[in-house]
């Protein structure tokens, strides 16, 4: 039986939707808890797997993309939560899939964290719903959102995912977002590179799966660096022989400067590098052409 003097906050953390629906007829106001503003009614409900209750919400008016004290929206909670079936009900009520949280974290970057591949996967499979064509016409999967609507942002939210992937290892999340079209080069100047990440994390199969998808070999970072000269500098010869393997050229310049890879390994001590250009220049290139 429903109890009309329960709050809503009360309604929903005992499941009782009656109450809820009573006090929604009432005009109780479904975004704010007065008793409790760090939190959303939708989010609290979504934090609970009420999905009853979540739908209800959002049916008379609750803010799918409503934040709570950290910035973060009811998908953000349903990713955290590994929860399908909420993330369902919000997508269906058009929820923003880019929302970011107060440390500047996506649902999709949220899940990248996390190394949730199957939730990586569930939500670049949605990502339909927010990528639209002018005439409202929805897209297909994200994979393909790249070419329309808010191509740039999508892109953006991408690469930021990958970065984070390679940063802490997960290969096979940054193999999903590459197939996905994932942006492999440096979105900001100031920024590392993917492959950077890969190259002074020591991931020698990441570095692998990103110059094997033509991550490029020759772009410089703002301080004229090729990733070659990178992985001199953080001592990474796995790296440096994939790099000259897919056409590094040990020979560029830095920018500004008259050093080239082939010295700065001599001038660092980096002897098992600088063995391995001078190989690669004299003997296993030189050879390729007999």
């Amino acid at each position: 039986m429903a109890e009309p003097q329960q709050t809503l906050y009360e309604a929903i953390t005992q499941n009782d939707i009656d109450s809820v629906r009573i006090q929604l007829a009432n005009n109780v106001n479904p975004n704010v808890f007065h008793n409790n503003p760090t939190i959303t009614p939708l989010i609290l409900a979504a934090r609970l797997k009420f999905y009853d209750i979540a739908n209800e919400l959002l049916m008379n008016g609750a803010d799918v993309n409503g934040v709570d004290e950290f910035g973060r929206t009811a998908l953000h909670v349903t990713v955290d939560n590994n929860d399908d079936a909420s993330i369902s009900i919000l997508i269906s009520h058009n929820c923003n899939l880019e929302k970011y949280d107060n440390v500047g974290i996506t649902p999709l970057g949220l899940a990248v964290e996390k190394n949730n591949i199957h939730m990586v996967r569930y939500l670049v499979a949605h990502g339909a719903v927010v990528y639209k064509e002018e005439d409202g016409i929805e897209l297909p999967p994200l994979s393909l959102a790249a070419c329309l609507g808010d191509s740039i942002k999508k892109r953006m939210h991408m690469n930021f995912a990958l970065c984070m992937a390679v940063d802490k290892d997960q290969l096979e999340v940054a193999r999903l977002l590459i197939d996905y079209g994932a942006p492999l080069g440096r979105w900001d100047e100031s920024e590392l590179s993917p492959l950077e990440y890969a190259i002074i994390g020591d991931q020698e199969d990441m570095v692998s799966l990103l110059l094997s998808n033509s991550a490029s070999v020759s772009d410089t970072n703002r301080h004229g660096f090729t990733p070659l000269m990178i992985s001199i500098i953080y001592n990474n010869p796995s790296a440096a022989s994939l790099l000259l393997w897919y056409g590094a050229d040990p020979d560029a310049l830095i920018n500004g400067y008259r050093t080239t890879g082939e010295q700065l390994a001599m001038d660092m001590g980096r002897e098992e590098i600088s063995q391995i250009i001078f190989s690669w220049k004299y003997e296993f290139e030189p050879s390729m052409f007999d």
